[in-house]
């Protein structure tokens, strides 16, 4: 896959800027990214949050973008 695209912003700023995809693969990083993601973004308690992460950590895409 390519990881090189684009970010089109349409709201107040109107503008198209490129972006790099890069894979998070260290563990600690992970861990932490996804549990926030697991608790903030999708109300898990954190009780099952800490019971599924391992699954996550070890399965889940990962990415994160910087701009160009």
């Amino acid at each position: 896959s390519n990881p090189e695209f684009t970010v089109h912003l349409k709201r107040d700023v109107q503008a198209d800027v490129e972006a790099r995809a890069i894979e998070i693969s260290d563990r600690d990083r992970r861990s932490k990214v996804l549990y926030r993601i697991l608790t903030e973004s999708w109300d898990n308690e954190p009780a099952k949050a800490e019971h599924i992460l391992p699954r996550w950590v070890e399965s889940a895409p990962l990415v994160e973008f910087e701009l160009a």
